[in-house]
């Protein structure tokens, strides 16, 4: 049976894992014979005064909570009346209005959730009392529109926990795992294959901690390392690098070192390496092919990070991860001396982890091979058994 199926979700002008998880879905749907309708209001070009709230005071003391309603309004206004079945996406887009709704849920409005108490250590938020009334208002939105949905499928199991620990919502929630982002293959072994560096693929924004990785390979000097990727805090990562390699910044506080709010650096007049260690920046698909193929090991040490699918792709290659004890999904992902290390989250303790690796690559390989075979669980094909599971529980009422 061929259905109108609604995509709806937040166009944020950028291309991230997300985006990519959600193309690949649609991709599928549609090879199947059903007929995909995108359905994604702009955020630069929202409603400046959203159901003619007088914002101005708004604005000033809580700027996240005057998008998220703008968002709410957004969606909460989309004509979805000819679509048999709506998928919701990236929040708020679950405000929608249609019987037949899967939600898939990558995370919640994070500043006023699970990372709400550390922006306000490290500096983020303004007013600390309009923020934690926002919050309030945020979660009594969130329960409205989330309660009633039929099937919400967590992209996580980290995830499914926020939505229970926060929502109070387990009996219409599951668990969909993306399959790995390598267009329907799956990467094979090369007798050239080594393990040469530690390496590091994220955005470089808060909290994906891309300092803690910095600070570590200051610590292993003479340990190879590769940082993939770039954002609104690579500038100061790079800065970062070359102010401990000098001596000027103390490693003993890792957790200043990230929890922070830093000025945007223009990272273009930096140099791209420091020490041993190289800032690659944006890299093409076939340069990070080459570069997991390569690499020693990969560390992954974001904070309470959502899902990691750079994560599962580094296991597929046959890399152990290195992932921090408070990672969130990451730590879901390996079992401690199996096929990774979980490691407290030090530049201290990722550098021993390190070091451990580059002394003996049988074990950094044991630990990989183990890595390889527990990447081989996340395809497409089991994501999308999962998933027309979910449409035929809601299609059916």
């Amino acid at each position: 049976m061929t259905l109108r199926i609604a995509i709806v979700k937040p166009d944020w002008g950028i291309t991230g894992g997300f985006e990519l998880l959600a193309d690949e879905l649609a991709r599928r749907l549609q090879a199947s014979g059903h007929e995909i309708r995108w359905m994604s209001p702009s955020v630069a070009d929202l409603d400046p005064r959203p159901y003619e709230l007088n914002v101005d005071g708004i604005a000033a003391q809580a700027p996240d909570y005057l998008r998220f309603v703008q968002l709410v309004e957004a969606f909460g206004s989309l004509d979805l009346h000819r679509a048999d079945l709506v998928i919701s996406t990236q929040p708020p887009s679950y405000a929608i209005d249609h019987p037949r709704h899967i939600a898939v849920f990558s995370h919640h409005y994070r500043s006023f959730y699970d990372l709400s108490d550390t922006m306000i250590e490290a500096g983020m938020i303004k007013d600390v009392a309009a923020h934690r009334h926002a919050e309030l208002l945020v979660r009594q939105i969130d329960a409205r529109y989330l309660t009633p949905i039929p099937r919400i499928l967590a992209t996580s199991a980290e995830v499914k926990r926020r939505i229970g620990d926060f929502n109070g919502l387990h009996e219409n929630v599951g668990v969909f795992h993306a399959g790995l982002g390598f267009q329907g293959t799956f990467p094979q072994p090369r007798s050239s294959d080594t393990f040469d560096y530690a390496l590091c693929v994220s955005r470089h924004e808060f909290p994906k901690r891309t300092e803690l990785f910095v600070s570590a390979m200051s610590q292993a000097p003479e340990v190879d390392a590769i940082a993939v990727g770039r954002g609104g805090r690579s500038g100061y990562t790079i800065e970062l690098a070359e102010q401990l390699r000098a001596g000027e910044r103390d490693t003993g506080d890792d957790r200043s070192l990230w929890c922070n709010e830093v000025p945007f650096i223009d990272p273009g007049e930096l140099p791209r390496t420091v020490g041993r260690l190289r800032f690659s920046g944006f890299v093409t698909a076939d340069e990070l092919d080459e570069l997991y193929r390569g690499a020693l090991c990969v560390v992954a040490p974001a904070f309470l990070e959502d899902y990691g699918l750079t994560a599962i792709e580094a296991m597929a290659y046959g890399k152990p991860l290195i992932v921090c004890s408070d990672g969130g999904n990451l730590v879901n992902f390996v079992t401690d001396e199996v096929n990774g290390l979980i490691v407290e989250p030090t530049g201290a303790a990722i550098a021993a982890a390190v070091r451990r690796l580059a002394d003996d690559r049988d074990l950094a390989r044991r630990l990989g091979a183990a890595a390889r075979e527990l990447a081989q669980e996340f395809t497409w094909e089991n994501a999308m058994k999962t998933f027309e599971a979910a449409m035929e529980e809601v299609l059916a009422g």
